[in-house]
């Protein structure tokens, strides 16, 4: 499952949440639903729950690196899930 691309088309970010919103309750291991909608809450500037989307994908999927990557730069966001700076300081 991929983030539609008519309704990235059209900024139809409402329509596809409801929809990966619809595949979690109705599988909810699938890490793709997940990860889509993390894409989808991080375009709408919801980057703390983006972050938890991409959290779960990394609980069902531990090898997923775009997973990782994702979520730290959700991270990078100021405000509740904003905490790059000192999460991956060397």
């Amino acid at each position: 499952m991929l983030f539609r691309s008519a309704y990235r088309a059209k900024d139809d970010f409402a329509a596809a949440l409801a929809d990966y919103i619809r595949a979690i309750e109705s599988d909810p291991k699938s890490a793709s639903a997940y990860s889509n909608r993390g894409v989808v809450l991080s375009l709408m500037g919801d980057h703390a729950a983006a972050v938890a989307d991409y959290s779960k994908v990394i609980e069902l999927s531990p090898k997923n690196g775009a997973a990782f990557r994702a979520r730290a730069l959700d991270e990078m966001f100021p405000g509740p899930g904003g905490r790059a700076p000192e999460a991956y300081a060397w």
